[in-house]
């Protein structure tokens, strides 16, 4: 039976209990732990430890899901998991975490578009929940990068962490709460040599910044349509850099108080950044019902994308 609208049913995340600060980090690229700070506005991220996998996280987060839905693993149709950063090139993470999980009638599937690949996932699973086709989908963003950093460069040993985040979706008139009211994407591979995987994560700093202020600025008023600066609840974005989203904050004239920032405490876990900073802020109480969230990611492709929830 098709749905009129998706919503999100529940919210989880986990991140390894392994504590990076910068003063692990700074002599290696010749930096203080300040200037990291500075920079980029990080003071810590969580990396996993020797022996932990990827999967092990994304079934953690959406365990915490699942149980905030009040759903059975056995319930779940779709597992779509959001990665670039998988162990193996096949099977997929999304497999291990079904076998982990017993999501025994779930078909299970990655999808890669960097640090926009949750709002990737979840306009995607939009689809299929309007459809009919799935009603109980775990759309899950996890990533370790930090294996995958070039650990000397001063341009980017300090941005990665690791970390898993997910949301059940489900028809909303069947968990009325976090009601998709909008979905976007878009991606210009004219950008796509600017941030990439070499041997190592390669990032030309300077031209990200400059085309992701004014993209990400564009993105949320494309999101907005229809609203004004007031009516926003908050923003949650894909955490990239500190100064970056302080930026595109004022460009949009928004208040602190409507922007949720956690990339000090976690880093710039790409497609798991934004799942994880819904599922703190939903854990800290910021969110309120009847409020309208704006969920905006870009990265690597370039791709871009976003969700606006009325939560």
């Amino acid at each position: 039976m098709k749905s009129h609208s998706a919503g999100i049913a529940g919210v989880g995340h986990a991140l390894p209990q392994r504590v990076v600060d910068n003063s692990a980090i700074a002599e290696q690229i010749g930096r203080t732990p300040e200037w990291i700070e500075r920079r980029t506005g990080i003071r810590t991220r969580h990396w996993l430890a020797e022996g932990e996998c990827l999967a092990d996280i994304c079934a953690k987060a959406a365990r915490r899901a699942l149980q905030d839905a009040s759903l059975a693993a056995g319930d779940v149709d779709l597992i779509l998991l959001a990665t670039v950063s998988a162990e193996q090139s096949f099977p997929s993470v999304a497999c291990r975490v079904q076998e982990q999980l017993g999501c025994e009638r779930a078909v299970a599937f990655d999808l890669s578009a960097a640090c926009s690949g949750f709002v990737f996932a979840l306009s995607t699973a939009e689809a299929f929940v309007l459809s009919g086709k799935y009603r109980n989908i775990l759309v899950i963003g996890g990533e370790s990068l930090a294996r995958l950093t070039n650990q000397k460069d001063p341009g980017s040993a300090h941005l990665f962490g690791d970390g898993a985040g997910a949301v059940l979706l489900r028809p909303w008139e069947e968990c009325r709460q976090g009601r998709l009211e909008a979905t976007g994407m878009g991606s210009d591979g004219a950008g796509g040599s600017r941030i990439e995987m070499r041997e190592k994560i390669y990032l030309d700093g300077k031209a990200v910044y400059r085309f992701a202020v004014p993209k990400m600025t564009e993105v949320i008023r494309e999101a907005m349509n229809g609203y004004d600066s007031d009516d926003l609840g908050l923003l949650i974005p894909h955490q990239a850099n500190r100064r970056l989203i302080e930026s595109v904050g004022e460009r949009l004239h928004l208040r602190k108080d409507q922007v949720y920032i956690n990339i000090d405490r976690v880093g710039n876990t790409s497609a798991a950044s934004i799942p994880i900073a819904l599922s703190q802020a939903k854990a800290e109480g910021r969110l309120k019902s009847g409020q309208i969230l704006v969920m905006p990611g870009m990265g690597a492709g370039w791709t871009w994308g976003w969700a606006r929830v009325r939560w």
